[in-house]
């Protein structure tokens, strides 16, 4: 399994990253069109693409590093086919390779639905698992949904 590090999708790349999207995300947060997508990523500063794909190229991880507020900031989704294979922890072991911190927003509970009306597991046991610390005081509560700030780093406590 190879991981592909790139500054620009192509446009199957987009295509395969809006399903992604508005697959493993929950409902409140889909994308209407994959010119939306196109809209979030221009946005981001000093944007870095890492895309995991199978043997036929189909898409099974994505994840983005990117600079907001001064800090690197971090996205990653995995296709439900590939939760619970390595592809989670892979890709965020070679972000953390590439970083000194990780910075993300991600859902607090499990209360939220897919849009195939599953149910959207909080991943912050993974990100627990994985040395991130999840920061309260730094929560977004929202009408649409519930965040909170998770933030690693490799430096040493003294």
């Amino acid at each position: 399994m190879n991981i592909e590090r790139k500054k620009y999708l192509s446009i199957n790349e987009k295509e395969a990253v809006f399903h992604l999207w508005n697959n493993e995300y929950p409902v409140q947060i889909q994308l209407d069109a994959i010119e939306n997508l196109e809209m979030y990523l221009n946005s981001l500063n000093e944007l870095i693409h890492y895309l995991v794909k199978d043997e036929n190229s189909n898409l099974l991880g994505w994840a983005i590093e990117f600079m907001r507020e001064n800090q690197k900031w971090f996205a990653i989704i995995i296709s439900r086919n590939a939760q619970n294979t390595g592809i989670g922890s892979k890709l965020l072991h070679e972000l953390k390779s590439k970083n000194t911190t990780l910075t993300g927003w991600v859902v607090k509970t499990d209360k939220y639905v897919k849009k195939d009306y599953t149910q959207y597991n909080s991943p912050i046991p993974f990100y627990l698992k994985n040395d991130f610390s999840i920061l309260l005081k730094d929560q977004m509560i929202t009408p649409i949904m519930t965040t909170v700030k998770i933030f690693w780093s490799n430096h040493k406590k003294s």
